[in-house]
């Protein structure tokens, strides 16, 4: 929160670069401060360390596909239930699976089912 103007629409300008196209006179308002550029380039150490961290999260991504394929097969055999698509299963980070079911109540009763089984289920419903 800010009384700053020219503060106030500098940052929004920085931070939603859609405003250009909702309200052009945004980028009018706001002014020259220090702000930091859009060049995000990594410096040879910032790399370095991105890169330990790279290799370090293949195995973790592993483990994440690995329980995905445990809660998936028996998905797929069920009748009752629709799995999402994937658009590259082989891509995925197994990060969630997400699949439809008949109703909420249903969807209630086995996001309930799951969290007892030590799954972080969470419903959702449009």
């Amino acid at each position: 929160m800010t009384r700053h103007s020219s503060l106030f629409a500098t940052t929004r300008a920085l931070h939603d670069a859609a405003t250009y196209w909702v309200e052009p006179n945004i980028f009018g308002q706001a002014s020259p401060l220090p702000f930091a550029s859009g060049n995000f380039r990594l410096s040879e150490i910032g790399g370095a360390l991105g890169l330990a961290q790279l290799e370090a999260s293949k195995s973790w991504i592993a483990r994440l596909r690995e329980v995905s394929t445990l809660l998936i097969g028996p998905l797929r055999s069920n009748r009752s239930v629709r799995l999402r698509p994937e658009a590259d299963a082989d891509g995925s980070n197994g990060t969630s699976v997400v699949f439809y079911v008949g109703s909420r109540d249903e969807a209630l009763d086995r996001a309930q089912v799951l969290r007892e089984r030590g799954v972080a289920a969470t419903p959702c419903s449009r």
